[in-house]
C-alpha cells in the first residue's frame, strides 16, 4: 500500500510540478505579450511623432515656399524703388516749380506796387498818367 501511496504522491507531485510549469509558461507568455504590446505601442507613438514632425516640416516648407513666391525678385524690387524715387523727384520738382512761380508772382506784384508808388510820385511831379507809367514798366 505504501507503494500505491508513494505512487499517488509522486503522481500528485508530478501534476503539481506540471501545473506550476504550465502557470509559469502562461505567465511568461502573458509577460511576452505585454512586452510585445508595449513595444508596439512605443513604436506606434514614435511613428505618430515622426509623422507629426514630418507634417510640421512640410507645412513650414510650404509656408516658406509661399513667402518666397510672394516676394518680388530683386530686379522687380529695384525697378519699383526706382519708380518710387522718380515719383518723389517729380513731386519735389513740381513743388519747387510752384514755389518758384509763386515767388516770381510775388516779385512781380512787389515790382508793380513799387512802380505804382513811384508812378504816383512821378505823376504828382510831372503830371504823367498811370497808364503811361505802366506802359513804360512793361517795356
Amino acid at each position: 500500500m505504501e507503494t500505491k501511496a508513494k505512487k499517488l504522491k509522486q503522481q500528485q507531485l508530478k501534476q503539481l510540478k506540471a501545473e506550476k510549469k504550465r502557470k509559469r509558461q502562461e505567465e511568461d507568455q502573458q509577460l511576452k505579450q505585454r512586452e510585445a504590446k508595449r513595444q508596439r505601442d512605443l513604436e506606434s507613438a514614435q511613428l505618430k511623432q515622426q509623422r507629426l514632425l514630418e507634417r510640421q516640416e512640410e507645412m513650414k516648407r510650404q509656408q516658406l515656399e509661399r513667402q518666397k513666391q510672394q516676394e518680388l525678385p530683386p530686379e522687380k524690387v529695384a525697378e519699383r524703388n526706382a519708380e518710387i524715387q522718380r515719383f518723389i523727384q517729380e513731386e519735389l520738382d513740381k513743388q519747387a516749380k510752384i514755389a518758384q512761380e509763386k515767388k516770381k508772382q510775388q516779385m512781380q506784384i512787389l515790382q508793380t506796387v513799387k512802380v505804382q508808388r513811384s508812378g504816383d510820385e512821378i505823376t504828382a511831379e510831372t503830371g504823367t498818367t498811370e497808364g503811361e507809367v505802366e506802359y513804360e514798366v512793361a517795356l
